[in-house]
């Protein structure tokens, strides 16, 4: 399982991105690869899939457990 996150390295949230993939190694034990993006992004894909986007959200992070509530949910349907 391939886990990205997508992060906005103007807007410095290399830092807010480690902390969640670190949020996912320790729950699920998964990798997780960090790719530079656009501005404002901060987006979580599983296998190509869009997770979490906090443009999408409303221009917001994820609350804490958010996203790896969500990632739970995707690993589970996929079972």
């Amino acid at each position: 399982m391939k886990i990205v996150i997508k992060y906005c390295r103007v807007c410095n949230y290399l830092p807010i991105a480690a902390r969640l993939g670190l949020d996912i190694k320790n729950e699920f034990g998964l990798d997780v690869e960090y790719k530079a993006a656009g501005s404002g992004v901060f987006d979580l894909f599983c296998d190509g899939e869009l997770i979490y986007s906090k443009l999408g959200e409303g221009d917001r992070f994820p609350k804490k457990g958010e996203a790896v509530s969500l990632l739970k949910k995707e690993i589970e349907k996929r079972k």
